[in-house]
């Protein structure tokens, strides 16, 4: 597969995989709603609020991918510990 071949999708999930070293990456789009939701589960976030969280991933993405970044909708930002708090419930 060419770079030109490589969905946004791909590229968004190789990029914050690589900048959040460690992290679990998860993202998806459908056909209803092609914009891209999904989590990254990185204790990296754990000195940060919720807000910080965000503003950190949005810049990354804007920064690489400009207007592309538009077809992001929600990231849901998250650590393991918090994750695992999730799951149990």
């Amino acid at each position: 597969m060419s770079a030109l071949e490589i969905s946004f999708l791909e590229r968004l999930t190789s990029l914050l995989s690589e900048y959040f070293q460690g992290a679990k990456v998860e993202l998806s789009s459908n056909v209803l709603s092609p914009r891209i939701n999904g989590h990254i589960i990185w204790d990296g976030f754990c000195d940060k609020d919720s807000a910080e969280r965000q503003l950190l991933v949005r810049e990354v993405i804007r920064e690489h991918f400009g207007i592309e970044a538009s077809m992001v909708s929600l990231l849901l930002t998250i650590t393991t510990q918090e994750y695992e708090d999730i799951m149990s419930d």
